[in-house]
């Protein structure tokens, strides 16, 4: 009954339980990451089965000046510790230099983490395939592009079966056929929902 999350760029590294009414019931620190410009938090599987993960999207760069970027792994923490003291982190850059991005998917069934670029004249879709490299600098995989761009966000059921997409002015959303993957998803034209724009 409660939702993780984060803060953007200059920001403390914590995470934050809320409410579905925006109460605070505490915050978490991550010791030692660095929030240089955290973007997009999921909540999906990872390498010990039945355990779930948060995934934290080190990925911001509006300028386009960074070579590396990364996303922080570590077990959903419980609601009664105050700090996380050991985590993943995932290191990477792209085949085709630096990008924008602030939102990420996580399949529940690959653990594959898929990047989706924000600022590009469309939005591109990048992937980091399972097991992700916790010691070396992985390269990510371009796999396609969206039919938009501005992605400010993305999100997945917990079955997995359900995907959205925001950007500042529009929420898209794709249902997943059964054994299909996210990019194969993320191929056909998604349904269009109403959106309040903020």
């Amino acid at each position: 009954g409660y939702l993780w999350v984060e803060q953007d760029s200059g920001n403390p590294n914590d995470v934050a339980l809320l409410s579905q009414t925006g109460q605070l019931l505490k915050k978490i620190n991550i010791r030692s990451a660095v929030n240089r410009d955290w973007e997009d938090m999921t909540l999906g599987n990872g390498p010990i089965t039945g355990t779930s993960y948060l995934y934290i999207a080190e990925t911001g760069d509006n300028n386009k000046v960074y070579s590396q970027y990364s996303i922080i792994r570590f077990p959903e923490p419980s609601a009664n510790i105050d700090t996380v003291t050991t985590w993943d982190e995932l290191k990477f850059i792209y085949p085709d230099g630096s990008h924008d991005a602030e939102a990420i998917l996580v399949d529940n069934n690959s653990k594959d983490i898929y990047i989706i670029t924000k600022t590009d004249p469309v939005s591109r879709i990048y992937k980091l395939p399972y097991p992700q490299s916790t010691s070396s600098v992985s390269t990510v995989t371009y796999i396609g592009s969206l039919p938009f761009s501005a992605v400010t966000s993305a999100a997945s059921s917990v079955s997995g079966d359900e995907l959205l997409i925001k950007t500042y002015t529009s929420l898209s959303y794709w249902k997943r056929n059964k054994n299909e993957s996210i990019e194969d998803a993320l191929k056909r034209v998604p349904v269009s929902l109403n959106y309040q724009v903020e």
